[in-house]
This record gives structure tokens, sequence and C-alpha cells, in this order.
């Protein structure tokens, strides 16, 4: 099945080509198919992409006048001098970690080798092209913008998944349903987090003149509490008998799982934690081993549990900061 983002890149970059094309057939330059083909290799998948490669391939194309200029000079308009040019310029993109600029720069640079020349009129010819194909490049993808539907609805597919663990994981801690919390709940949401972090960044490089940070962060702090909640999950999963103390933390599992939303601070939580943490403190140091290496184990979930709290906490009262 073809992907509708995929078909409209392909019509925006054909559009961008063709348009490119007649405009630098129109101002009678030369080699104007040359613009449609920098139109296409200049769109990029976000906006700031786009004017941040434009910026990068003009300060090359730039340099690669310079170099072009020298070298055709000092030993002629033949393939040895382009030859000299392609290892210089070659050289210092890659140096400069611009690879992107060589093929569209070195296509504008062939030119001269083409025509045997290299004087003001030649030199603008190729600029113009340069500006053409940029500039429609550029214009093509003015229309991106935020995703927002598709992003609210990754970031309620991720916590709607983590509240269903969260949930399963208050029965295993009481020995039951162990076969609901496996591996794949945590394969099914990191997919999710990804899927939602991707976007969130492409929504925010599609914003020109503000920053759009707040879905990022967000998805990062979910993505933190993701990997606390594998810790806990493996925990619940070497639990082996059942105590008072189990059935407790069982409960303020299930509580977090019900009122886990993205407007809660967890100030409630916070304060149910607490008084379960004191409650396990007082309880009686147990007899039998395994329910010595039980309360272990629920000891370290506690702690567990207590960071995936203060880790909401702490980015809600940073955004009312």
């Amino acid at each position: 099945m073809i992907h509708k983002d995929k078909i409209i890149q392909s019509i925006k970059m054909s559009f961008a080509a063709i348009v490119a094309i007649t405009l630098a057939n129109s101002l009678h330059l030369e080699y104007a198919v040359s613009a449609g083909v920098v139109a296409i290799l200049s769109i990029a998948a976000t906006k700031q992409e786009t004017i941040q490669t434009a910026i990068h391939r003009f300060m090359m194309f730039l340099l690669a006048l310079v170099i072009a200029y020298l070298c055709y000079t000092l030993i002629g308009y033949t393939l040895e001098a382009f030859f000299v040019y392609l290892v210089l310029f070659i050289f210092i993109c890659q140096g400069l970690n611009y690879p992107h600029t060589i093929t569209l720069t070195t296509v504008l640079i062939s030119h001269f080798l083409t025509t045997g020349k290299m004087d003001v009129a030649s030199v603008g010819n190729e600029v113009l092209l340069f500006i053409i194909g940029v500039t429609l490049g550029m214009l093509v993808n003015l229309h991106l913008r935020k995703n927002v539907l598709y992003i609210e609805q990754l970031k309620q597919d991720s916590d709607t998944q983590i509240k269903q663990v969260l949930y399963h994981m208050s029965l295993r801690v009481l020995n039951e349903g162990k076969d609901e919390l496996n591996e794949d709940c945590f394969t099914n949401l990191n997919n999710s987090i990804h899927r939602a972090k991707s976007l969130a960044i492409e929504n925010n490089m599609n914003q020109l003149f503000k920053d759009d940070s707040a879905d990022q962060e967000y998805i990062m702090m979910r993505a933190t509490q993701v990997h606390v909640l594998y810790n806990m999950y493996q925990r619940v999963q070497r639990l082996e008998v059942q105590t008072m103390n189990a059935i407790e933390i069982a409960s303020l599992l299930e509580k977090m799982a019900n009122t886990y939303h993205r407007d809660n601070c967890s100030n409630e939580l916070i304060e149910d934690f607490m008084n379960l943490n004191e409650r396990f403190k007082e309880t009686p140091l147990p007899i039998h081993r395994k329910e010595f290496e039980t309360r272990a184990q629920l000891y370290i979930l506690m702690r567990d549990i207590e960071e995936f709290i203060m880790i909401k906490n702490k980015f809600c009262l940073k955004k009312i900061k």
C-alpha cells in the first residue's frame, strides 16, 4: 500500500522541478533542466531542514565556484582540472559534514567544463539556476504544518498502554494475570513511544518562528517513565509469595493506573505512597526465606514506584515554573 505522504512528496518534487525548469527557460538560461534537479534535491522532510540545507548548499556552492575557478584557471578546462576540483571539494564537504551538497553543486560546476569558460555571464547563469531551484524547493514546503491530531492520538495510545501495564502489574503482584503481563507489552509500548517521539520532532521542525518542543518534552517524560516501568515489571516477575505489603502495593498500582492522565501531577499519589512507605517500614521482618526475598523485591519495587511517580510530578512543577 502506497503511503499518502510519499504520494504528496512525489507530486511536490515533480511540480517544483517543472516550475523551476519553466522559469529558467523563460529567463533564457542555459542548462535550464538543472534548475529542476536543484529543486528536487532541495526538498527536505521539514521546513527547518529545507532552509538549513539551502543555506549549507549556498555556502558550499560559493566555495565550489572559488575552487573551480582556481582549478580551471591554473590547469585549464580539462578533466584533470575537474578531477582536482572534485578531490578538493569532496574532501572539504566530508570534513564539514555536508555530503548532501556534493551532487547538486557538482552538477552546476560541470557546466563550466562543458562550455570551456567561466566568465561573469557563465557564473551568473549557474547562480540563477541555483537560486531558482532552491527557492522552488523551499516554496513547496511552506504548506507543512504541525500534525496535531496524529500526535495527540499517539500520545493517547502510549498513555493507554502504560495504564494497562500498571493495571496488569497490580494483578501480577497478587500472583494473578500472569499471562497478560509480558515482554510484548513493552515492545508495543516502546514502538508507540518511538513513533510519537519521531512525529513530535518532525512537528517542531515544521515551525519556523517558534520553538514547539512541548510534545517532545512530554513524550521524553513518558519514555523515562517506561524505562522505570520496565524495571518494575522485572521486580514483580520475581514475586512468589503474597504478603500484606504486596496487597497494599497492588492497590497503589491499580490507583496509579486509574488516575494516569497527562493532567494529573500525581500529588495525591505521592501522599498515598508516603503513607504506604511508612506502613512498610513498620511491618515486622519476615521469618521464612521466601517471605524475606519477597519483601526485598517489594522494597526495591517501592523505590521504582516512587521514581515513576516523581518523574511526572517534577515534569508538572517544571511546566508551572
